[in-house]
């Protein structure tokens, strides 16, 4: 893998110095809130974890790509509060950054405005392409790098016991090597790629994705590669 899948759910790329995490979905609580679900909001977990990445890997560039916050209308007071925090922490830390627009990143736009940040479709860094995955891609690249799936695995242990992992995924897309990011959110567990056949993605749709390779993620503890999706439908 061209990538270094990290157990913070970022990838780090070393040739171009780029650091790529997806799918944050800040705000999210306060949808659950409204809908009789009281949870903790997740997002100093979050935010330790980017820094501790920025920190321990030293990116040129932090590229997020795609579902900065979570609610497709007007943004909820939760996110306008965890938004310009996180920013004003990663404007504070020595890296460049890169907002790429997601599905669910809607009225976010004048809040960037403020920092003097632009909100782009894509990023193409040599021939890597960053983008969050709702839409093909508009420029061709090698290297594809998208969110949006929110990819995880379930496995069964000897006794039956079901166990959901998040996943990076590694494969193909019209003949380019493509990663599928797992969502930073901690309670956005996504589709199950080895039990689903409907993904979200239009990269996704029409790709063999019984092909793909996946990495488990145990969160802040470790990455584990794992034999290819077709191998793990039945378990």
């Amino acid at each position: 893998m061209w990538g270094k899948p990290l157990e913070n759910l970022g990838l780090m790329i070393e040739d171009v110095g780029v650091l790529a995490v997806a799918d944050l979905h800040l705000g999210y609580e306060d949808v659950l809130r409204e809908e009789g679900l009281f949870i903790t909001s997740q997002y100093p977990k979050i935010k330790e974890m980017i820094l501790e990445m920025i920190n321990t890997h030293s990116p040129d560039i932090l590229i997020i790509n795609g579902d900065f916050k979570h609610e497709f209308g007007e943004a909820s007071l939760q996110e306008w509060v965890e938004v310009r925090d996180l920013i004003e922490a990663l404007l504070k830390e020595k890296v460049k950054l890169a907002f790429i627009r997601g599905n669910h990143d809607n009225f976010i736009v004048t809040l960037m405005k403020k920092y003097e940040l632009p909100l782009e479709v894509e990023v193409k860094i040599e021939d890597y392409l960053f983008l969050h995955g709702h839409r093909t891609p508009s420029q061709t690249a090698e290297k594809i790098v998208i969110g949006h799936e929110h990819p995880s695995v379930l496995l069964r242990d000897e006794f039956g016991t079901k166990f959901r992992y998040k996943a990076f995924l590694m494969g193909n897309y019209a003949e380019k090597e493509l990663v599928v990011l797992p969502s930073m959110h901690p309670l956005a567990t996504g589709t199950l790629i080895n039990k689903e056949r409907d993904y979200m993605s239009p990269l996704l749709k029409f790709t063999d994705v019984g092909e793909f390779t996946p990495y488990l993620v145990e969160p802040g503890v470790t990455v584990k590669k794992f034999p290819k999706v077709k191998n793990l439908r039945d378990i």
